[in-house]
């Protein structure tokens, strides 16, 4: 099953729905590092107690990265009355927007969201890219 999902948040899913969360190349294509860390924090209300989350974000940008030299140009260009369709397929310029956090952003949203940081680590997906590995403690009952 697919579902689109239209908000900055994961608000349709109750808490302590999944058992696995995975997230790869995305949260550094969100329109601010607060959406970002406001679906890192939905990651763990929606992730069960004792499940898993493992996500990818970069923590730098390089400065290529930083000046986004595709995406304003494609932004400069369709404001000129360019195609989409041109830019993106014949032209291979983009619109999208890259974000970096930083690992102590990260681990305070983790935190924020009662979260429990396993691991994280350096990856091969960028070069600045790094790889988290998160947990929700069970919930304790009042005997």
């Amino acid at each position: 099953m697919f579902l689109l999902n239209q908000n900055d948040s994961l608000r349709l899913f109750r808490d302590d729905f999944f058992d696995f969360i995975y997230s790869n190349i995305v949260l550094q294509h969100q329109p601010t590092k607060e959406i970002a860390r406001t679906y890192i924090r939905e990651f763990v209300r929606v992730v069960k107690p004792k499940g898993t989350v493992v996500f990818q974000v970069p923590y730098k940008l390089s400065l290529r990265h930083s000046l986004q030299p595709r995406r304003r140009l494609y932004s400069f260009l369709k404001g000129c009355g360019w195609s989409a369709e041109f830019l993106y397929n014949d032209m291979h310029l983009h619109p999208m927007r890259t974000i970096s956090l930083p690992p102590d952003d990260v681990k305070a949203a983790v935190l924020d969201a009662g979260g429990r940081m396993v691991r994280s680590y350096l990856d091969s997906f960028h070069h600045y890219s790094m790889s988290y590995v998160v947990t929700k403690d069970a919930k304790v009952t009042a005997a």
